[in-house]
């Protein structure tokens, strides 16, 4: 799997890499499964307009009144495996703070060619 290279941080986060003026691609399987990863949990469900079901649904799961700890996990857990190229959750940590609505998440997975990859949210 390659994909095209985004900014990771910066001015230009999330806009196609083009420093020497080409487009790049990823250069490793894990690089494009991380990329691939970042790109779906910053995605609101409903907010592109090619494929509606792309994204996280947070309006209608997760931002709202009385949702619990064990939902988020359960939530995140579920969305992290239905990613294409993860064969596997190997850790997964979260920090939810209820009275401050701030929900944190480390984990890592194991990808389709034996790499790991591990990312936070």
């Amino acid at each position: 799997m390659s994909d095209l290279l985004l900014y990771t941080s910066g001015e230009f986060e999330g806009d196609l890499d083009t420093d020497d003026g080409f487009l790049k691609v990823t250069e490793s399987f894990a690089q494009a499964l991380q990329q691939r990863l970042s790109i779906k949990f910053k995605m609101f469900k409903g907010e592109y307009v090619f494929d509606t079901d792309a994204g996280i649904d947070y309006y209608s799961n997760l931002l709202k009144k009385g949702v619990s700890k064990e939902f988020l996990d359960n939530y995140f857990i579920d969305r992290i495996l239905e990613t294409d190229g993860v064969v596997e959750l190997v850790n997964y940590s979260s920090v939810y703070d209820a009275g401050g609505r701030e929900y944190s998440v480390d984990f890592t997975v194991t990808a389709e060619d034996g790499s790991i990859v591990s990312t936070s949210l």
